[in-house]
């Protein structure tokens, strides 16, 4: 089966939009970046203590932040939580990516960054 030109096309959008894109972590300094991002891209408002645990974790290994052009338009936030019998269990809080930046990779590699963190995990 061959792919239809759309196909084409957004493999095309998406390869030369990966020069635009970098991640960072959260920060007390960007996190409500991070808010504001959450309020456009999800129906729910997240409480002040979501983003204050956010900014303040011990760890930000979970939560990473992705910008298109030195704009914030991804995020994933993620906990873990103790499991009996394995090592964790990594929760998905959130994985966003705002409406026009879409369909670019964008969620994918926040995943990954993600799972990459708990394969280094102990």
């Amino acid at each position: 089966a061959h792919p239809m030109p759309e196909d084409d096309e957004e493999a095309a959008a998406r390869e030369r939009a990966q020069r635009y894109i970098k991640f960072g972590t959260v920060t007390e300094k960007n996190v409500e970046q991070l808010r504001k991002l959450n309020l456009a891209v999800f129906p729910v408002r997240y409480n002040d203590k979501f983003y204050s645990d956010l900014a303040s974790a011990p760890s930000q290994a979970y939560t990473h932040l992705a910008y298109f052009n030195d704009i914030l338009v991804g995020a994933i936030c993620c906990r873990i939580e103790p499991q009996e019998g394995a090592a964790f269990k990594l929760y998905i809080m959130t994985i966003g990516v705002l409406a026009p930046y879409r369909r670019l990779g964008i969620g994918t590699q926040l995943l990954k960054q993600v799972l990459h963190a708990c394969a280094l995990e102990p």
